[in-house]
């Protein structure tokens, strides 16, 4: 018996609580009896208000300790870098989605992975904004502010003849798509169908002055918002244009052709 009610003092994590009861109602007792004067119960019941007052501090730290962990929690998903494993998981995937507004910046580098994607026959797509649409570039020039209306165009035709470069004769397939809206975030997702499914979101900022953020990661155990971001990823895909990458300059499928 006595072993269990150490055991059980032990794991409390109120036994001050528990003190200050027992204790309250041994000096009540002893009051109402007469047993004990006022010199002993005055003295007695200042030092119960300080055990209280040391278990309410306790009781204040634990709560903000939470609150504290509660809020990290909220934004712990956000981060400033893309996650490492990102060029690896990409290089080795079977399906590969890339949905941004140039790509310029590393175009060499993905079209690397792309076209090893391809020779293991694996699927390649990617959306860009259509280089041809003037409200659309001047509205992503504004965004971007380091960019003229010229300067972005170059940047997203040089990522089309990029990937066009792309030596296509493996069993993989590779397609490209130019959008005429703005998009907001662009988008790596690696495998969206698999349980190891990856989801790579980085915000786009106006006029940042670094790069844009924050970047975050899902993947299918994140359940809803793993589909939500996943089902706009298709929807942005549905909605683009297909580019035919064997014409100088790559262009559109449509009745008009792009010119540099």
């Amino acid at each position: 018996m006595l072993a269990r009610v150490a055991e059980w003092f032990k794991k409390t994590d109120d036994l001050e609580l528990y003190f200050l009861i027992m204790a309250g109602l041994a000096f009540s007792a002893l009051g109402l009896t007469g047993l004990v004067g006022q010199e002993i119960l005055a003295p007695a019941t200042l030092a119960l208000l300080a055990v209280l007052a040391f278990s309410q501090l306790r009781t204040r730290r634990e709560l903000t300790s939470i609150y504290g962990t509660q809020r990290m929690r909220r934004t712990a998903l956000f981060e400033s870098r893309f996650p490492p494993e990102l060029g690896a998981r990409r290089a080795a995937a079977s399906e590969y989605l890339y949905i941004g507004r140039s790509m310029a910046r590393t175009a060499v580098t993905k079209s690397a992975e792309c076209a090893r994607i391809i020779a293991r026959g694996g699927i390649v797509k990617v959306v860009v904004a259509d280089p041809t649409g003037d409200e659309l570039i001047a509205a992503i020039a504004r965004v971007w502010r380091r960019d003229t209306l010229a300067h972005l165009r170059r940047r997203i035709y040089g990522t089309l003849h990029e990937l066009a470069s792309i030596q296509t004769d493996g069993p993989g397939s590779l397609e490209v798509r130019v959008l005429s809206a703005v998009v907001h975030t662009s988008m790596n997702i690696i495998d969206p169908h698999s349980v190891d499914g990856l989801l790579v979101i980085q915000r786009y900022e106006q006029q940042a002055p670094g790069k844009s953020g924050p970047i975050w990661t899902l993947t299918p155990h994140d359940g809803h918002w793993y589909d939500h971001f996943r089902s706009e990823a298709d929807r942005i895909w549905q909605d683009a244009t297909p580019v035919d990458l064997t014409a100088d300059p790559p262009h559109p499928q449509s009745t008009y052709t792009l010119t540099r």
